[in-house]
């Protein structure tokens, strides 16, 4: 039995195509994972949160992340005085439905403990936003929980 060189050609397009398709249906399947929802308007402002970046930098003690088997710690400074109060957001970056956003309500000594017990063991972005005094400040540490 012969096949007609037309035939092969007219089969070997067919499967090209059904493999493009194929490529196409799952590519448009998978899940992307943003890393923030509104980037454009996030960018926008960023030229605020560069200003509240460098009065973090000129802050005579720095934000203190401490990690202990079953807690992070978090330390406030309390270089401007009156009592820290914004957000701490533990980012996942492998999953974005496991991140949290606690309220940062530290101790008169500016000590937060915050419990890992139920975290993901892996890459935790501690991103912490707090306001002092009226002023607004901000921190991003990488922390590894193992």
């Amino acid at each position: 039995m012969k096949i007609h060189w037309g035939k092969s050609l007219a089969t070997a397009f067919g499967l090209f195509v059904l493999g493009i398709l194929a490529l196409v249906v799952f590519a448009v399947s998978q899940d992307v994972d943003l890393v923030t929802e509104h980037a454009y308007e996030r960018g926008l402002g960023y030229q605020k949160q560069i200003g509240i970046l460098q009065r973090t930098a000129a802050l005579q003690h720095r934000l203190e992340l401490r990690i202990s088997e079953t807690d992070l710690v978090v330390t406030f400074p309390l270089d401007s005085g009156g009592r820290p109060a914004g957000t701490i957001r533990l980012y996942r970056p492998a999953d974005r439905s496991r991140d949290l956003v606690i309220p940062a309500d530290p101790d008169s000594s500016g000590i937060q403990v915050v419990p890992t017990g139920a975290l993901d063991r892996g890459l935790w972005r501690i991103k912490v936003a707090w306001e002092q005094n009226g002023n607004a400040y901000y921190s991003e540490q990488p922390i590894m929980l193992y």
